[in-house]
Parts: structure tokens; sequence; C-alpha cells
């Protein structure tokens, strides 16, 4: 949960249009319960400085909220927006946040905490539309949402977002199915943490990027509810460059009904690129014939190096299974 405020920022409170002055020297908007016409009543009144309306923060919390609408944010910017309870709101509208270069590039991490952002088609395209329009994204971050399906194409437009997390440490996530091309035009992300949801379907090539890169990206799954047949063939392929580490488990977080690696998927993402990485965390998987692929003819691990904190549950030639003495194959 990011802290917008640490004390030395200005913040002003808009619950009351007519507390906006038209001097505002304030970095901080907090909104407490406003309607769609007092928020543009409060952004229209707040006194440009050097023709912009410029704020390191814009924070609200509204009961009764269920929409962004287009080109509500369209003349004022912020580097930074925080959603922390609004459990009514189901969308955004594409051009929530404008449609000029200027706009567009302001807006640097947004926070959507406790929204019931919707999962139906229609709506769901609106809100991603009005994300992947942002051109300078560092941070995208959603908790507590009503989103089950990241869809295809979600980030459709080029945006230089680095890290996004549909993730929740205090309870579990809504998503369970990932779709092809999800991400397909975030072409600098660094992470993309899916950690603690109830994912159960990866579809084909659901990480796939239309331009080339040679920057390292981090994938986590752990904590979900992946099981040996939730994967498509060729789900992890299409890094396109891209250094790729895939965590299948985490502290406590382990897939509880993975029991094996499929060749058809996992073989064919370490050998896309011979830096891409499976962690498995301690995690373990039975390792039964479905796992030769691992092997060498002479017994050895063919992807040694591209596999980290292998177990098995049942003891086999492939490797011991006391995760005491467990040998971690790449440290």
């Amino acid at each position: 949960m990011p802290k917008y405020n640490d004390g030395s920022v200005k913040n002003i409170e808009c619950n009351d249009p007519n507390l906006i002055t038209r001097k505002c020297h304030s970095t901080v908007i907090t909104c407490i319960g406003n309607r769609m016409t007092q928020l543009r009543q409060i952004f229209q009144q707040i006194y440009p400085k050097n023709n912009n309306r410029k704020f390191e923060w814009f924070y609200m919390i509204d009961q009764e909220l269920e929409s962004l609408e287009n080109y509500l944010f369209a003349n004022i910017y912020f580097e930074n927006i925080y959603l922390q309870n609004c459990p009514k709101l189901l969308y955004l509208d594409e051009y929530t946040f404008g449609n000029q270069s200027e706009q567009l590039y302001s807006v640097q991490n947004i926070y959507l905490n406790t929204t019931n952002l919707s999962d139906q088609i229609r709506l769901k395209r609106k809100t991603f539309k009005a994300l992947s329009l942002l051109k300078n994204l560092n941070v995208l971050e959603f908790q507590s949402h009503s989103i089950r399906t990241l869809p295809f194409k979600a980030f459709n437009k080029f945006t230089n977002v680095r890290i996004i997390r549909f993730y929740n440490p205090e309870k579990r996530g809504q998503l369970r199915r990932i779709n092809s091309k999800v991400f397909y035009r975030a072409t600098n992300l660094q992470e993309i943490d899916l950690k603690n949801n109830q994912i159960n379907h990866i579809s084909s090539y659901a990480f796939q990027f239309q331009r080339q890169s040679r920057h390292e990206l981090r994938i986590y799954l752990s904590g979900n509810e992946l099981h040996s047949n939730s994967f498509e063939p060729n789900a992890f392929d299409g890094g396109n460059g891209r250094k790729i580490i895939l965590y299948l488990g985490d502290y406590g977080y382990c897939n509880l009904m993975l029991q094996t690696l499929k060749q058809n998927v996992f073989e064919t993402f370490l050998q896309e690129n011979n830096e891409n990485i499976i962690d498995m965390y301690g995690c373990p998987l039975i390792c039964d014939q479905q796992m030769n692929w691992f092997l060498t003819g002479n017994g050895l691990i063919r992807y040694r190096n591209q596999i980290r904190n292998f177990i098995c549950y049942n003891k086999t030639d492939l490797i011991d299974t006391d995760r005491y003495e467990y040998y971690h194959v790449h440290q």
C-alpha cells in the first residue's frame, strides 16, 4: 500500500468544492465521498500555475462512485492516483485521463484498491483501454476487484509500464484465467505479479510481446490453483528476447495441485532463451515419466542451469526427495 503523504507534502481536502481556493499550492488532493459532478467542479476551480495544474497525488475514497468518466482528468495532472476505497467502481472510461500526450505522460503510478472493477467484457475493455493509454506508468496495482479473466491483448497500446500487480497480501484475488497476449504492447515490463489469486488456466502465448527487448522480466504465479493441465502449449513462449524468470512457488504460496511440468509447455519456454529460468521455490512435484524430458541420456538434468529449487515428492533417480539435503541447482 503506497504512502501518499509522509508529512513533507501539502495536502488539501476537497469534500466541499467551495473550500478550493483560487490559489491552490497543495501537492496532494484528497477527496472523500464526492459525486462525479463535484469532482469536475473541484478540478475546474483549482487555479492553474504556469498554465498547468500539476499535483503529486490524487487520493479518493467514495462509497457510491460507479465509473470514472471520459476526460475527468483532462485538464489536471497527477503523478500518482490512489483509489483507496471505491467498492462500487465498475469501470474507467477509455479517455478518463484525456487523449493529449502531456496528460497521458504525467501519471506515473496508479493504485486501485477495494473496487468492483467489472469482469463484464465491455466494461473491462474500457478499463484496460484507459490504462493502456498511459505512456509513462511505473506501477499499476490492482487489489480487491471483480476481474476474473485478463482479456486478449488487454494492453493494446504501447506503454512503458514496468510493474503490474494483481496481488493483495491480505486476501485471495479473483483472477482465474489469463488469455493470450495480455501484455502484448507493455514492452518495458519488468514484473508481473499474479500471486495469491485463483488462476487455473493460462492460454497459449499468454506472455507474448510484440517488440523485442533484452531486459529481465519476473512473473510471479505462486499461490494459485494451477494444476498440470492448466497450461495450453507454449503458454510462456513469446518473450521476444527477454530473460524471463518464472516463479511457480514462494514462501507459503505453492500451487498445491501442480504435480508435474509438461514438456509441451515448459521445455519450449526453456529452449526459447537459454537464460529463461523456472523457480519452484521448493514446492515439490511428482517426478514420473512425464518429467523424463528433464533428463539427458546419462540421467543428468538437461536444463541444470535453468531450474531452481526443484524437489520431487517421490524418490527417483531424477533427484533426492529429502528437502533438507537437497542441493539447489541454481543459486
